[in-house]
């Protein structure tokens, strides 16, 4: 039987000297094609009124939340609080939502806040913006088709990012109300 060779000193490691792992070739993509169109700017930019400056405290940033509807969408992740998860468990999702190692990321809580706070026109019209983009940059820039079906790939590898529909799809407002559904009918569960 072996025996333990530990002593009673600590060792600490900055985050920053760690590894980082692989970036998923998916997000990197994704990630990419939105940078280029200036997305974060877009978004921010739709929703500058239903975000106070002075007030309060800090709130998720525009561009995060919708990034994380992406994950949700493109991924099938069919709620808040597994997109939430995706986003803490994940280092390649929390690279996409520019999150690093050692930073909170969003939680159920903030989610659902922000889908309260943005009216769904607006959201809409990122999101559709957002696929618009990701269309484009999967056709080398040609202009988008009138279907909105753009998601994951099979694989992490270098596919075309196509979204694999997972139980209803239909509207934006669908998927939103699929995603406030889904995290009342766990309120509920919990409650009981």
């Amino acid at each position: 039987m072996g025996t333990s060779h530990i002593t009673g000193s600590l060792a600490f490691a900055s985050v920053d000297g760690l590894r980082h792992a692989p970036p998923i070739r998916f997000y990197e993509r994704v990630n990419s094609a939105l940078v280029k169109a200036g997305f974060d700017k877009f978004a921010e930019d739709a929703c500058q009124d239903y975000y106070s400056v002075r007030r309060g405290r800090r709130s998720m940033p525009p561009s995060v939340y919708f990034r994380a509807l992406l994950l949700a969408y493109l991924l099938g992740i069919e709620s808040e609080r597994a997109v939430a998860l995706q986003a803490g468990d994940s280092l390649s999702a929390r690279r996409f939502l520019g999150y690093a190692l050692h930073a909170r990321t969003p939680s159920r809580s903030a989610l659902a806040r922000a889908r309260r706070r943005i009216p769904v026109a607006t959201q809409r019209k990122v999101f559709v913006w957002a696929l618009d983009r990701l269309r484009e940059a999967r056709s080398g820039g040609a202009k988008p088709a009138p279907a909105r079906q753009v998601g994951k790939p099979a694989s992490g590898a270098s596919v075309p990012i196509v979204r694999v529909p997972r139980g209803p799809t239909g509207t934006y407002a669908t998927f939103l109300r699929q995603l406030a559904n889904q995290e009342h009918s766990m309120a509920g569960q919990r409650a009981a």
